[in-house]
């Protein structure tokens, strides 16, 4: 069996990367929840090929990640309130 080139490897990468930001796209605006279905599992498929190529965002130069910090508030990080949340005990 032959290999694929690396110019068809990039070409596939580029075609996931531009499907996955197309179809996290078509849910902008979306309420029903009937028209959510599957937004869940598209946007863990994006965030591990995110994970996988190695590309972080900062919340500093990121409005979005910023929003998104601010109404899911855990330990060790700032929360919707704007303060530093208490560390988790694991003394039980």
């Amino acid at each position: 069996m032959s290999q694929a080139s690396k110019d068809a490897l990039n070409e596939l990468h580029g075609l996931i990367a531009e499907t996955l930001t197309g179809a996290i796209k078509a849910f902008k605006g979306k309420t029903d929840p009937e028209d959510l279905k599957g937004l869940a599992a598209l946007a863990n498929v994006a965030k591990s090929f995110l994970k996988d190529n190695n590309i972080e965002a900062l919340p500093e130069a990121n409005k979005p990640l910023q929003s998104l910090a601010s109404v899911l508030p855990f330990p060790g990080h700032l929360g919707g309130e704007g303060e530093e949340d208490a560390p988790q005990s694991s003394a039980g």
